[in-house]
């Protein structure tokens, strides 16, 4: 069956008489008789498609229940956007009402496309701006202004654009508050402004609709919200909504959604109430390719089994690209880009998302979630050879290049680079990530890692191994490379090569039996490890992490650890006490014990260890860690220059392992031929 942008959905849907949508190919296909159906296969031609999001539901399928693929033939798009064409847009000059509210004299820069007036829309299909980043107010913002995902966005030539904001690069930062009550709503709404900034915003001819944006308490907490009120004498900003963290000198922030700040290329702004998009476009030069996301429905969504989506273009929604809720689905060979959301999410079974490209997302790139922690019953979900870049655009932190959540899920040969945080994370149990190359993450952060999860005596039988992390961080930020955070239990992390970490290589937040085997270590700038004993202190003494105790437990209360499945799959539960008297053996549920340290090559010239905890030296294992200075590498590890660090025999020698670091070689994205290897 076929489908073309020159077809009739009232076709037959033959090469010669194709259908016009997918949706109308999988109704026909639900027609065929029984008997017929060993497999179903519906070609796209090649195209651009635009609707407000195509879906692929059981409803539609009904009985089928043999394979059905669905697959581009050519360059085909898929897109959940509104395309826009360049004659549409006219200087701003034309439109003297809204040229009022410019920068005086910019207005000959600026192209103005009508959206009501030339397309039709209405003020609900652009929708209003809500609050952005992963720990905005928003559950406030919900009750009063109609919390949507994601806001329109605009594209030229595929890629997004910056909403007009000040500063265009970089950020604004909190200057020092007389005093400070963080636990003060109203200290929690004020942003005190150098004189510089509190002059800019005071030239600004109204901060109607303007936003701010920022890491006002930490820079893993990114929030937005309107401003409110401007107090120029005191250079104080006043927000609609509080910080959830509150607000802490230095913070970075930059405000947004302003008409005065178009000036740079590309910067957009939507007036509202008079339907104009205004574009930055000095002597009138503007893309061809122009696209403003409207949908807030996925571009693709399949809630169906056995469904294959291969070898298109996906993009233009305000939510995710593509959402799956089945078994035995797969995605291959897709590119998908310029959404609000995230690229790829799969729930269920069996699924398998392989070869595709995933950039440009305001949200994280594949998450995967599926299997059954009762039972242990593996998702059996993959995530392989995919490249994932440039996301978390919008939203900074915890969007991952990969979110594995279940059981049995398993991440393999994927390159990830580029983001402002994490590029993997996870959680639950018995989950996979190997082979994985990863750089250029957590650029805007220090307390992250570019893989990372936490806060769980709950998630055993996790696997970290054979993947290459380097050259992460930027500009004096100092993240870590694998992060178990804040007791973090019953991990495996072995034979991963970790290189120029600005931080800690492997950061273990005082959880208990975990294995850091066989990993290979070269210039960790603060500590090859740290390893501390913060659950032990939060449980028997006041500390920092001693409201986090309750969470824990409550994790673990909630998972069905006592279970004869759970303590055969985790003997290590069987010991386990949570009696205080008992705190000084390494049964006691918060010590930091029966973990082991052992076999790690590292070469860094403070000849340590890292930072490890006395608990953590009492109750668990550390032996055998080769340290060595960092001028032995390129003797060591022979390709080191090139770019290649699987290590030498002599190395391999003098560590005493018999580890098969020649799967080092096989790390990240695989060619057609490596794969048949």
């Amino acid at each position: 069956m076929y489908v073309s942008t020159d077809g009739c959905d009232s076709n037959d849907g033959t090469i010669s008489s194709p259908l016009l949508t997918i949706e109308a190919a999988a109704e026909k296909a639900a027609q065929i008789n029984v008997e017929e159906r060993t497999s179903i296969k519906i070609g796209v031609l090649e195209g651009k498609y635009y609707s407000e999001g195509i879906s692929i539901s059981r409803d539609i399928l009904g009985g089928i229940s043999c394979p059905i693929e669905f697959y581009a033939l050519g360059n085909v798009t898929l897109s959940a956007g509104l395309n826009l064409s360049k004659i549409n847009f006219r200087s701003a000059s034309l439109y003297p009402d809204f040229a009022l509210t410019l920068r005086d004299g910019s207005e000959n820069d600026i192209l103005v496309c009508d959206l009501y007036g030339d397309y039709g829309l209405t003020p609900s299909r652009i929708g209003s701006l809500s609050p952005i980043g992963t720990y905005s107010t928003y559950s406030t913002a919900s009750r009063l202004d109609n919390y949507i995902p994601m806001h329109a966005e605009l594209f030229l030539d595929g890629e997004r654009q910056m909403l007009a904001r000040y500063p265009n690069e970089g950020y604004l930062f909190t200057e020092e508050p007389p005093q400070s009550d963080a636990s003060s709503t109203q200290e929690r709404k004020t942003l005190f402004l150098d004189s510089a900034s509190s002059d800019r915003v005071a030239g600004w001819k109204t901060k109607e609709g303007v936003w701010a944006y920022g890491f006002f308490g930490y820079d893993w907490a990114d929030e937005s919200t309107p401003i409110e009120e401007f107090d120029a004498e005191k250079d104080i900003v006043t927000t609609k909504y509080p910080s959830f963290f509150g607000v802490k000198a230095g913070a970075p922030f930059y405000f947004y959604n302003c008409p005065e700040e178009l000036d740079t290329y590309g910067e957009w702004y939507i007036d509202r109430e008079r339907g104009l998009l205004a574009v930055f476009a000095p002597d009138g030069i503007l893309s061809e390719d122009i696209t403003l996301s409207l949908s807030t429905d996925n571009t693709v969504s399949i809630g169906a089994d056995n469904v294959s989506l291969i070898g298109f273009n996906i993009e233009g929604s305000r939510a995710s690209g593509i959402e799956v809720y089945g078994n035995g689905c797969s995605i291959k060979n897709c590119t998908v880009r310029g959404v609000g959301g995230n690229g790829i999410v799969v729930n269920g079974y069996s699924n398998e998302v392989s070869d595709c490209e995933v950039y440009s997302t305001g949200r994280g790139g594949i998450s995967v979630s599926g299997g059954e922690r009762a039972t242990l019953a593996h998702s059996q979900n993959l995530v392989y050879n995919n490249l994932i870049h440039d996301f978390a655009e919008v939203y900074k932190t915890y969007q991952a290049g990969i979110s594995l959540f279940g059981v049995g899920n398993v991440a393999s040969h994927n390159e990830i680079h580029t983001s402002p945080h994490l590029a993997i994370t996870y959680s639950g149990n018995e989950n996979v990530i190997e082979y994985n190359l990863i750089h250029s993450v957590c650029l805007e952060s220090d307390d992250a890692g570019a893989i990372y999860a936490g806060k769980s005596l709950s998630s055993y039988g996790n696997e970290i191994r054979y993947n290459c992390v380097f050259d992460i961080g930027s500009n004096g930020f100092s993240p870590n490379g694998i992060y178990l955070d804040d007791a973090l239990s019953g991990q495996a992390v072995y034979s991963n090569l970790l290189v120029n970490i600005p931080g800690y290589a492997i950061l273990v937040g005082g959880g208990r039996d975990n294995s850091i085997l066989d990993n290979i270590i070269v210039n960790a700038k603060k500590a090859p490890l740290f390893y501390d004993a913060r659950a032990r202190d939060g449980a028997l003494r006041q500390t920092w992490f001693s409201e986090d105790i309750p969470t824990i437990l409550s994790d673990l209360e909630d998972s069905p650890w006592q279970s004869d499945v759970w303590q055969e799959a985790y003997p290590e539960y069987s010991e386990l006490t949570f009696d205080k008297t008992s705190s000084g053996t390494p049964s006691y549920y918060a010590n930091p014990a029966n973990s082991t340290v052992r076999g790690n090559i590292i070469f860094d010239d403070d000849f340590t260890l890292g930072d490890v905890n006395g608990a953590v030296r009492e109750y668990s294992k550390l032996e055998r860690n080769l340290i060595l200075p960092l001028f032995l590498v390129p003797v060591l590890i022979p390709d080191y220059n090139e770019g290649s660090y699987s290590p030498g025999n002599f190395l391999l020698w003098l560590s005493g392992t018999d580890i098969d670091y020649s799967k080092l070689n096989r790390i990240g994205l695989l060619s057609k031929k490596e794969k048949l290897q």
